[in-house]
């Protein structure tokens, strides 16, 4: 026990996990006007932290080989925890999953166990790698929004514990897209660093920076259209041009790479207070399912 402690605490540190469930949680209740839901509270918090250390974890088995010449110092590489134990991990977290599935549907609430049992199926295909792992891999941005498109079911369940029909809605298509573009613009920026191992294939290494720097552009303008359609432009445009601003480091400070990644980062949290935020600001989202 002591060991997988140590390992979620520095993996799957509980207060990184945590305010991005809280996020999704406030955004769904302001977006859909309902009131507090113990329900929709548990649901959301315990329903996203399971997914993400599930994620994580199985990134840890994914990334093993590169880990053991790029990060020694990784839980698995330096025998924290063995790939045998991740394993067997990953296998009972995913049932785990797939019953709290079932706990939403036995309460009768079937879309909300509709997209989360969808955002725990694909991440197990994300962990198989959609089965064309080795093809896929060398293709750094589609390996990347394959693995970006679950945060719609991801986060629209947690709208559905709300109010069900907000499963498959305008509004939560629109914050999955505003969501999907300042986290795929994290994806990148947290693999800038130009001295980085070879194996790890960065954006850098595998694109150079002028693509590099254009395909950031491309995710800002996804999430900057998402925003748009969420009425909340006045509060999220001007952290899309800071983002701007912080990507294009890697043509006149690529060394600033780490600042880049916390500045995304928090730019991406702040996108899923979104909603919330506009609300308890007094500015009403345009969109309402």
């Amino acid at each position: 026990m002591a060991r997988w402690l140590t390992y979620l605490k520095e993996r799957s540190p509980i207060a990184l996990i945590l305010p991005i469930g809280l996020g999704v949680y406030f955004s769904a209740q302001q977006g859909t006007g309902q009131g507090f839901s113990l329900f929709a509270f548990l649901g959301a918090v315990v329903g996203l932290t399971g997914w993400l250390i599930l994620a994580r974890l199985m990134d840890e088995k994914k990334d093993y080989h590169k880990d053991l010449a790029a990060h020694p110092e990784r839980p698995l590489p330096r025998g924290l925890l063995t790939v045998p134990e991740v394993e067997v991990a990953i296998l009972r977290c995913t049932w785990g999953l797939f019953a709290l599935a079932g706990v939403f549907a036995a309460l009768g609430n079937i879309p909300a166990a509709i997209g989360y049992a969808v955002s725990v199926g694909y991440l197990w295909l994300m962990y198989r790698e959609f089965y064309v792992g080795e093809w896929l891999g060398e293709y750094p941005i589609p390996y990347a929004i394959s693995h970006q498109i679950v945060v719609w079911p991801m986060y629209a369940y947690v709208f559905a514990l709300f109010e069900p029909a907000s499963l498959v809605s305008t509004l939560t298509l629109a914050y999955g897209l505003c969501s999907m573009g300042s986290s795929m613009t994290f994806e990148i920026s947290r693999k800038l660093d130009p001295n980085a191992h070879p194996a790890l294939k960065t954006y850098l290494v595998m694109y150079g920076p002028a693509k590099t720097f254009a395909l950031t552009l491309v995710f800002v303008a996804l999430s900057a259209i998402g925003a748009q359609l969420l009425g909340l432009g006045v509060i999220l445009w001007p952290l899309e041009a800071l983002a701007v601003v912080a990507a294009s480091t890697v043509f006149w400070k690529p060394g600033a790479f780490k600042a880049v990644e916390g500045v995304t980062a928090l730019s991406s949290l702040i996108h899923l207070f979104g909603i919330a935020i506009a609300h308890w600001a007094g500015l009403v989202p345009s969109v309402h399912p």
